[in-house]
């Protein structure tokens, strides 16, 4: 049974960082920049958040390339619609599978000169099985994947003049118990509670914090920056998953005091353009 403290405590995480992003948040961007003669690829462009930075970046006049694991020829058309921009292709991969992962990379290596600007935007909220390599299926998608398919795509970001690496990250970064030894954990029947769940997810973005970090440290000598970013606490398919999971009552009691933005209407997807700029 879920305790009384941990409620509490994940309340007033969420109180504390809804004041943080009220300080720091960034208006919407408006920039001029054009991404013409630029290559983008992201994870995930076919809904949500990724939709919506997917949308503005093939306005830009990018060529786009959306990776995802289901059919998005619909996402694709009203992308295409929105942004008069038809250089918008679609490629499949699953993050939940290595062999997915070294196949799309292999094709993006066959079709592509050059990836200006890679976007490690695709997530798995709470799915408890084991993926087909035998792994936590959230670490997997979220930062093992998500590691492979940056380090495989290392020599294309190389022939940019200006690589961008991002991960959509989290501030549930700050809700983890990671350590070397529980890298892949999974723990028979404590999955279904909230609180392994909520830990393993949290491990997941933390991942991708340390991951940024590393990539950016070793990618600078070639002018390649890589950053990590907290989109603002969206109603996404993970957010929906959470009430399934969870309940909806402890998720609206968890956002009571923070705004839960609207994907179609929120400003925060305008920190991933920023950065791909």
């Amino acid at each position: 049974m879920l305790g009384v403290d941990f409620i509490i405590g994940i309340i007033l995480w969420l109180i504390i960082l809804k004041i943080i992003i009220y300080i720091t948040a960034p208006s919407i961007y408006k920039g001029p920049e054009s991404l013409v003669g630029k290559v983008v690829l992201i994870t995930g462009g076919n809904r949500g958040i990724g939709f919506e930075v997917s949308k503005e970046l093939a306005r830009r006049g990018c060529k786009l390339i959306i990776a995802c694991r289901s059919d998005a020829e619909r996402a694709r058309q009203e992308i295409i619609n929105f942004s008069n921009n038809e250089n918008v292709i679609v490629k499949r991969v699953d993050l939940k599978s290595f062999k997915s992962v070294r196949q799309f990379a292999s094709e993006i290596h066959q079709s592509e000169k050059k990836v200006d600007v890679l976007i490690n935007n695709a997530g798995v909220g709470f799915d408890t099985i084991l993926s087909e390599d035998g792994l936590n299926p959230v670490l997997q998608a979220n930062i093992y994947s998500a590691f492979l398919l940056t380090h495989l795509l290392i020599d294309l970001l190389k022939q940019s003049d200006d690589g961008r690496i991002i991960f959509t990250s989290s501030s549930f970064a700050f809700a983890n118990n990671l350590t070397i030894d529980n890298l892949d954990a999974h723990f028979p029947g404590d999955d279904q509670t909230v609180h392994y769940s909520i830990l393993n997810y949290g491990n997941s973005k933390l991942a991708q914090l340390i991951s940024s970090k590393i990539f950016a440290k070793k990618l600078w000598e070639y002018g390649i920056k890589s950053n990590a970013i907290h989109p603002g606490i969206i109603y996404t398919d993970i957010f929906q998953a959470m009430e399934g999971k969870f309940g909806i009552d402890l998720c609206r009691g968890g956002t009571r005091y923070n705004r839960v933005g609207n994907v179609a209407k929120t400003q925060e997807h305008h920190r991933t353009i920023f950065l791909g700029l």
